[in-house]
């Protein structure tokens, strides 16, 4: 996926399992930026964007997850939350073993429950086969969040969580460096690329670039732009550009 803004000269590459990086120095320019990615509206944003697959042209109001804080972290967004109960269902149907325990299970409920209303005057009876994904919803099953864990593995379980949701759509963190070490940034870019989710960080300062498995497009507050991929052996690439209308139109 290609994220190209109207004015900058450098497309941003946003790939499965990289970190990329849009890092603005200006806060008018940061603000806007920010704005118009949360609004999907694309074009139509106060900083007209688009995002790109090739020559094919992507829908922005379903390419981003926010995440607006580490502190908040999206575990009931409607997208992974929705996908969970689906997955549990996907794992169930390619386990013969499992489906055949489950089934007698709820048949034997189902007895036990039908036996109790024998007691009783009326015919009572269940109206809803059972399904897995009724009783999941019924028993709020989801999430484990450790009472004690830190924000960076709060931070790191969220990764997996998403990755477990089979999730293609880009998490996109507002100033997560702000909150993280230079190591726990290392362990974030490297457990990104291990379950190869799609991230985007759009940060209002430039961070010491990370060695391994980060691109980034960082325009300073005099609107120059320098784009940099780092490779895998820490060496980098650098590219200097000029931002031309500030506050207008900006391309990548």
């Amino acid at each position: 996926m290609r994220l190209v803004f109207e004015g900058f000269d450098n497309a941003l590459d946003i790939v499965p399992g990289r970190v990329a990086v849009l890092a603005l120095e200006n806060q008018k320019l940061f603000s806007r930026v920010c704005e118009s990615l949360l609004s999907g509206l694309g074009s139509e944003a106060v900083e007209p964007y688009g995002l790109w697959e090739g020559n094919e042209k992507l829908n922005q109001k379903q390419a981003f997850i926010p995440v607006l804080s580490p502190l908040e972290l999206p575990w009931k967004h409607r997208v992974l939350g929705a996908r969970l109960h689906k997955v549990i269902e996907q794992l169930l149907m390619e386990d013969d073993e499992a489906r055949a325990r489950l089934d007698t299970l709820a048949l034997q409920l189902a007895s036990s429950t039908t036996s109790l209303a024998f007691q009783l005057h009326g015919s009572y009876g269940f109206k809803v086969e059972w399904a897995l994904a009724d009783y999941l919803k019924a028993f709020g099953f989801g999430v484990e969040i450790e009472d004690g864990a830190s924000l960076f593995d709060k931070l790191i379980q969220f990764i997996d969580f998403a990755a477990d949701m089979q999730l293609r759509e880009v998490l996109l963190f507002i100033n997560l460096e702000t909150f993280l070490s230079k190591n726990e940034m290392e362990e974030f870019d490297k457990h990104v690329f291990f379950q190869e989710l799609s991230v985007l960080l759009l940060e209002q300062r430039s961070y010491d670039q990370v060695c391994d498995n980060e691109s980034k497009v960082h325009v300073d507050q005099h609107f120059l732009e320098y784009a940099t991929a780092s490779q895998s052996d820490c060496t980098s690439s650098s590219q200097r550009g000029f931002c031309s209308n500030g506050f207008g139109a900006v391309t990548f």
